[in-house]
């Protein structure tokens, strides 16, 4: 009851976070459309278009979040098995670099995670390890006194210690030249949350960003 209480709430925020967000972008475009006076020359259909997608971006992120099941009883994953297949398809998406997974787990070794939850949050990991590396992203699941321990580490260029507090926040991106709309680790931390774990950004021992999640199994 307690889970699909949460879960109702959960939707009630969404519906509202959408209604608040597209409100905006909607009222503008329809100005647009509305105004006869004005010409639809190339200007306007590019602000149209920059509208639209802000919409259809909040559209995505909403709609996913809607989909996040949070602690539910019976529920488990198999970390190793969805980390392996979410490697390969990582190194289809980059063959350039290598993806590489170290843990003590079995095959058979379950979370009492949803499946989706875990999908996404190793899948966001890894992709945006896989954005920042240079050649390797190095995932490890480990567990130990009650606690999973997912770490994804990269050898890229890393987070400077004054930026990593803005890890995490919706839409906030700290290079704009990488493609993205700044949600991936803003997702994997409501995830997280609502599983009463911690998230933790440092860096790894090759230089580049490490991400560290305990979450309770």
């Amino acid at each position: 009851l307690d889970s699909l209480d949460q879960r109702l709430e959960r939707s009630r925020e969404a519906l509202a976070n959408l209604s608040h967000s597209v409100k905006t972008p909607i009222a503008a475009v329809r100005q647009v459309l509305e105004d006869s006076s004005r010409p639809l020359d190339n200007d306007l259909r590019h602000e149209m278009g920059s509208r639209l997608g802000d919409i259809d971006r909040q559209l995505e992120a909403e709609m996913r979040r809607s989909q996040f099941a949070g602690p539910q009883v019976g529920k488990s994953a198999y970390p190793v098995k969805q980390a392996r297949d979410l490697l390969w398809m990582m190194g289809r998406l980059y063959p350039e670099k290598s993806f590489e997974l170290s843990t003590s787990l079995t095959d058979e070794s379950r979370w009492p995670i949803e499946e989706h939850d875990l999908n996404e949050i190793l899948g966001n990991l890894l992709d945006n390890a896989g954005k920042w590396s240079a050649e390797c992203v190095e995932l490890s699941l480990e567990q130990s006194n009650g606690s999973g321990q997912i770490i994804v580490t990269d050898d890229g260029s890393g987070v400077a210690e004054g930026e990593r507090v803005h890890l995490g926040q919706r839409g906030r991106r700290l290079d704009e030249q990488t493609p993205g709309h700044g949600l991936g680790l803003a997702i994997v931390r409501e995830i997280v949350a609502r599983y009463g774990g911690e998230i933790s950004f440092t860096n790894g021992l090759k230089g580049g960003l490490k991400v560290l999640i305990k979450i309770s199994v």
